[in-house]
């Protein structure tokens, strides 16, 4: 069995926050081909619910359930 290395989250987790964590990954993705960003630290940051570049923050968790 190969090793599930992206699983990310519960099934139990709010179909919302899950939609928004979905979101800041694809953000992170997008951040990381950046070309401008070439070279510097991309992350999403999941206790603090940020995406990083570098120590700026470029998006963060915000939860909408409308």
């Amino acid at each position: 069995m190969a090793p599930l290395k992206n699983v990310r989250m519960k099934k139990d987790v709010h179909p919302a926050v899950r939609r928004e964590y979905g979101r800041l990954w694809t953000v992170e993705k997008r951040e990381k081909d950046r070309p401008e960003n070439a070279g510097k630290r991309v992350v999403f940051d999941y206790k603090r619910r940020v995406v990083l570049v570098g120590e700026e923050i470029v998006d963060s968790f915000k939860l909408s359930f409308f």
